[in-house]
């Protein structure tokens, strides 16, 4: 899940987990009524939320005497900002239906990009349900590049062995710093064609049975300082299947450390995004799956965020669940294809109407 590319000796590796900077550090950014929120810093009623980079523009706060600066997400409409003083817009209770912007740490300011409305969004996934393909194989595996690859060599093409064994029709593959060398064993060249893409995220669908309509990448986080590696992405891909014409909108997440912090802007911030990387490029009548390794457990606001725009089909059972699977589509069934020298369980699911 950390993706970090050495071996520390044992004196580092003490030192680090003594300042909490270990691979196992984990964040408690959950869903718990017990613990209230951290808040950002305060500010007076004449400031403004702190600085934000320009383009921007200054919206007044509903019900306050505070404006807040709103980065220029969205063009249009503008949305207005129900940010009162010392609100910590980013941490509004899961359930509440209302559509705030949120606070973005990343930048420092409220951002305009305020979240999907969500029976909109189920409405607009919804009636892709009834045009779903009859049945799709997908897999999502986790690498563990820096130890597989970079330490053993590949583990005599053991990643290979297992997907030929499985052939699935699209595959969705993190921590993988070159698909050519994953598929470049057991024939699977000739079988697939791949997309990398940025932050260690790679997809490879069957060339036989789909055609490439199109691909993308955004940038939905950026790690913690604690556990730091870098910014984190969402890979999607659309696809039509050969025979019956149907199209796939699949999307490969590798989420920010630590785990369940959602990163620098939190678990919201982090599943908001996602969803808007979806509703922005998704066409009428695709079938949307959205799987990877979230680093962010069933209990974090990622997930929780993300449940309420698409059903959580699968979670895996790697570090206490941070691989997940979400998509309006009924799961007919799945299987456990084990580690192969990862750290993470290869899971294929199979999806019908």
């Amino acid at each position: 899940h950390s993706g970090m590319p050495f071996i520390p000796c044992l004196g580092q590796l003490a030192s680090w987990c003594a300042m909490g900077a270990c691979c196992s550090a984990v964040h408690d950014d959950v869903v718990d009524p017990s613990k209230k929120p951290q808040l950002p810093p305060k500010v007076a009623s004449s400031q403004t939320v702190l600085d934000a980079p320009s383009p921007c523009k200054t919206m007044k706060a509903a019900g306050t005497t505070t404006s807040a600066v709103t980065t220029a997400c969205t063009p249009s409409p503008e949305i207005k900002a129900s940010v009162s003083v010392g609100f910590h817009v980013g941490d509004t209770p899961i359930g509440d239906e209302s559509e705030e912007a949120f606070y973005d740490f990343s930048t420092k300011s409220v951002c305009s990009e305020a979240p999907v409305g969500i029976q909109e969004f189920k409405q607009h996934i919804g009636l892709r349900m009834q045009n779903s393909w009859d049945k799709v194989k997908v897999l999502t595996y986790n690498l563990h590049w820096w130890s597989l690859y970079g330490i053993r060599g590949g583990n005599r093409a053991s990643a290979g062995r297992l997907i030929k064994g499985a052939l699935p029709d699209i595959m969705g593959l993190q921590e993988c710093d070159d698909v050519s060398r994953v598929l470049g064993t057991h024939g699977l060249s000739l079988l697939y064609t791949a997309v990398q893409g940025p932050g260690a995220l790679a997809i490879a669908f069957k060339t036989t049975e789909w055609e490439f309509l199109g691909e993308g990448s955004e940038v939905v986080a950026v790690d913690e300082e604690q556990q730091f590696i870098g910014s984190r992405s969402v890979l999607w891909v659309r696809l039509a299947h050969r025979k019956s014409g149907k199209v796939a909108f699949f999307m490969n997440h590798f989420g920010p450390l630590r785990i369940n912090s959602g990163g620098k802007s939190g678990g919201r911030a982090t599943a908001i995004k996602i969803v808007h990387a979806i509703h922005r490029n998704v066409q009428p009548r695709d079938g949307v799956i959205l799987l990877g390794t979230f680093n962010a457990r069933v209990n974090s606001r990622t997930v929780r965020q993300l449940e309420r725009y698409l059903p959580n089909v699968w979670t895996g059972q790697v570090y206490d669940g941070i691989d997940h699977c979400f998509s309006p589509l009924h799961v007919d069934s799945a299987q456990n294809l084990g580690k192969a020298g990862s750290d993470h369980d290869a899971m294929v699911l199979n999806f019908m109407l």
